[in-house]
């Protein structure tokens, strides 16, 4: 995986130097979109489009637009380990942490131009428990992102996220006494890119593909997401997306006397409303 993330990550400098070079030679402000369409635009942000001509000077046209999402998230936990000291313990075989669970995620994005604001809200079916262990993530992110290309078909960008909050574990190391860890919230980097050419046909293909990679290793998140499925037709509610993909995620976290490594990998569906 580390020439794919390499190639990524070079990928996403040149769109960055790129963007810098637009933004320097762009005759009007930093909210000025270039693209002559909105990506995946609805009837509803037209007019809203048409009733900012007023409020911003001559050649400021930002797009406005709001995104909320929602997806239950099946989760298998397929590897975890948890150093401490000399010794290493397996949360699943040692201390029986679950293994399977459920996410629930919910999604608000607010988008102005190529700058956009997401949070997320998270929680599980179940507590992430076993006989000798107790996982606890954080449930709140928040998020920034920055579109390169937007089109209206195709929308590339960068993001930074972060938990609020770090993630704990408290558990029991047989002839120990119980113990508490907690570790830094784990922020990242990350690139985004969504295919859905809602120009060409009524109900259209809507692919999303996201890749986050750790800021810094005492926290290291590293996450791969791909998705796919149909938008709708808009209406005045907006824009409609019915979507399923696969998640995978590696954690390494580290502490002055913890270490804890994890692996895990879940299947979702989800619904995608943007207006």
């Amino acid at each position: 995986m580390k020439p794919f993330s390499l190639l990524l990550r070079s990928a996403l400098l040149a769109l960055l130097l790129l963007n810098v070079a637009n933004q320097a030679s762009a005759q009007f402000g930093p909210f000025n979109v270039s693209a002559p369409k909105l990506p995946f635009s609805v009837n509803a942000g037209s007019s809203r489009a048409a009733s900012n001509k007023s409020i911003y000077p001559q050649g400021y046209n930002p797009m406005i637009r709001s995104e909320l999402r929602f997806r239950p998230v099946f989760t298998e936990l397929t590897s975890g380990i948890l150093r401490e000291g000399a010794g290493a313990y397996g949360l699943i075989n040692q201390f029986g942490l679950t293994r399977d669970f459920i996410f629930y995620e919910t999604m608000l994005r607010f988008q102005l131009g190529r700058y956009s604001l997401r949070g997320e809200y998270n929680f599980t079916d179940k507590d992430i428990r076993g006989p000798g262990a107790l996982l606890k993530w954080p449930q709140w992110l928040g998020a920034v992102e920055v579109d390169f290309i937007n089109s209206g078909w195709l929308r590339v960008g960068m993001d930074y996220d972060t938990t609020w909050g770090g993630p704990s574990l408290s558990y029991a190391i047989p002839g120990d006494q119980p113990s508490h860890a907690t570790w830094a919230a784990p922020a990242t980097y990350g690139v985004h890119a969504l295919f859905n050419p809602v120009c060409c046909w009524p109900i259209s293909p809507s692919v999303e593909f996201r890749y986050r990679w750790p800021m810094e290793k005492l926290s290291s998140l590293t996450e791969y997401e791909i998705s796919g499925g149909l938008r709708f037709p808009g209406t005045f509610l907006g824009n409609t997306a019915f979507r399923g993909g696969a998640r995978w995620t590696e954690l390494n976290l580290r502490s002055t006397t913890t270490v804890l490594e994890m692996k895990t990998y879940g299947v979702f569906g989800e619904i995608d409303l943007v207006f």
